[in-house]
């Protein structure tokens, strides 16, 4: 009989059952037989035990144990002598918080940047009404001329369809006048666009 001595061991894992077979007296004969892990004091070990051991013992419980030193092989538990219990577990440990702040978004500048429009050109502007005013003036003499040179060759009629015989000065004003208005008309119904709105009458 080999040595014997006795620990308090804290159970890690346990192995799976071996058979071991033998003969004796003439008869083949098997025995059974495991492996487990065991922390002992600030060592871990690992022991075997018979197979009558193993439904014994659990996982994370500590047990005062009888062991067979076996030089050269591993030793082996002879007797299980009591359950301390189970161990206590470890304090789970808190993870670190961050010392760092998360960053900022970047705060938006007090006077923000106003996107500028374009700056109109009066004076080109202006010199462009004053052609269309011009030219407005100019043709509305011209179309006034032709009907009075009609008038004067007899072939003017009004919308009776009498000849006109004489005319006014106020009629030759008047006709002045409309056709003026006849030249805006036209020209706001075909009116040309800029980037500050339509070119009529300098708006």
């Amino acid at each position: 009989m080999n040595d014997l001595y006795t620990i308090n061991a804290t159970i890690i894992s346990i192995g799976e059952m071996a058979q071991i077979s033998y003969q004796r007296d003439g008869a083949n004969k098997v025995f059974t037989k495991f492996e487990f892990e065991c922390q002992v004091d600030d060592t871990v070990r690992t022991l075997e035990s018979p197979g009558w051991n193993q439904g014994k013992l659990e996982v994370g419980k500590t047990y005062e144990l009888e062991v067979e030193l076996k030089d050269g092989f591993t030793d082996s538990v002879r007797r299980i002598i009591g359950d301390k219990g189970t161990a206590p577990a470890p304090k789970p440990v808190e993870p670190l918080k961050p010392t760092t702040q998360p960053a900022e978004p970047p705060k938006p500048p007090n006077n923000p940047p106003v996107a500028k429009g374009l700056k109109p050109d009066y004076p080109a502007r202006w010199r462009e009404w004053n052609t269309h005013a011009r030219t407005a003036q100019m043709q509305a003499t011209e179309r006034v001329k032709l009907y009075v040179n009609l008038a004067l060759e007899g072939k003017l009629q009004n919308d009776q369809g009498e000849i006109v015989q004489a005319l006014r000065k106020s009629t030759i004003e008047q006709w002045v006048s409309e056709e003026i208005t006849k030249y805006w008309n036209e020209f706001a119904i075909e009116s040309p666009k800029d980037a500050h709105g339509d070119l009529v009458g300098g708006e």
